[in-house]
């Protein structure tokens, strides 16, 4: 699977000399040792890289601490997220804001590895995803937290992957977080099918597991950790970065208004900048929403926008849905 993405990535131009420089001399220890955890903890993913690096012709040891050095090294996207409990179905909402400089890296792919979930998933780098469904109806996603100190284990985009090919619920994703050494400081935004939504709070020292509050059928993350336990392992003075807390409340205000009546267009509108500050960003600037997701969990029905929504629409995904019906018929035969 790796080689034939590769191939197909240099045919069309891809060289390892178009990356951007992420392996400052102070972090290679770090950044060698998070190499062999991840050998050690996802091998699977270490095999897929493998063949990118034939397919592209480039070193495999620069791609595995290319990879790993995200998060570490820079800064990392500044996102919105929810899931929520309907009358319509589970929905899930995400916004990718970053650089507009890697824009041009951003795709999506319909992923379908043999013997794992079949997924469809979002990222800004080749191998590793920032959000995304499975085709057993459980979401991913990721927001960024600026963490006090990074240690050895496998950074949020080759994570997101195995939890999108390894797991089908909340609580198996759960279970497979506890077993991992994790190298980055995160949320992670979970929800599935029956109805189960969580956000793991994460970082290289601990794990903590949020659950929505009472009467509250929803639950949201944007970049700070909620939790008093991880609150002390986030650098304090960027709590409002990017407007963090401002976008949190404002989608909490939204889907606390909106609850007895949320659709998926609700979902498109929160979104956007239509219930306060979630996507404002000046289109001048450097920073902008990258693209933008949002999925009814309970159909696999999945919209997405690339780009800021106040300049773009969201168009359907059914790349996902192809894939079930395609696997099912095949079954059926």
């Amino acid at each position: 699977m790796g080689h034939h993405y590769g191939t197909l990535l240099y045919k069309n131009g891809f060289r390892t000399s178009q990356l951007p420089d992420l392996l400052p001399g102070d972090n290679t220890n770090l950044i060698m040792s998070s190499a062999k955890l991840t050998r050690q903890f996802y091998p699977e993913i270490c095999e897929e890289i493998k063949g990118f690096a034939t397919g592209t012709k480039s070193d495999y040891e620069y791609l595995v601490c290319f990879l790993l050095s995200i998060g570490i090294t820079q800064s990392a996207p500044h996102c919105s997220c929810f899931a929520a409990v309907t009358d319509q179905g589970v929905l899930f909402g995400r916004n990718h804001d970053y650089f507009k400089q890697f824009k041009k890296f951003s795709e999506s792919s319909l992923i379908e590895p043999t013997g794992f979930n079949s997924f469809v998933g979002q990222g800004d780098t080749f191998i590793g995803r920032e959000d995304g469904v499975n085709d057993r109806g459980l979401a991913v996603g990721y927001t960024f937290v600026d963490g006090i100190a990074s240690q050895p284990g496998i950074n949020f985009q080759l994570v997101i992957r195995g939890l999108l090919e390894k797991c089908s619920s909340v609580q198996s994703a759960i279970a497979w977080l506890k077993s991992l050494p994790l190298s980055t400081y995160q949320n992670l935004i979970l929800a599935d099918r029956s109805g189960e939504l969580a956000v793991v709070e994460s970082a290289p020292e601990r794990l903590e597991v949020r659950y929505p509050e009472k009467n509250a059928p929803f639950i949201v993350a944007t970049n700070n950790f909620q939790l008093p336990t991880m609150r002390r392992l986030q650098k304090n003075e960027h709590r409002n970065w990017y407007e963090a807390e401002t976008r949190y409340e404002a989608i909490t205000q939204a889907l606390e208004k909106e609850k007895d009546s949320l659709s998926l267009e609700t979902c498109q509108n929160i979104l956007s900048e239509k219930y306060g500050f979630a996507c404002q960003y000046p289109r001048k600037g450097d920073f902008d929403t990258i693209w933008s997701v949002a999925v009814n969990l309970s159909t696999l029905s999945i919209l997405r926008a690339e780009g800021n929504l106040s300049r773009v629409r969201y168009k359907e995904d059914l790349r996902l849905a192809h894939a079930v019906a395609k696997r099912s018929h095949n079954q059926m035969n």
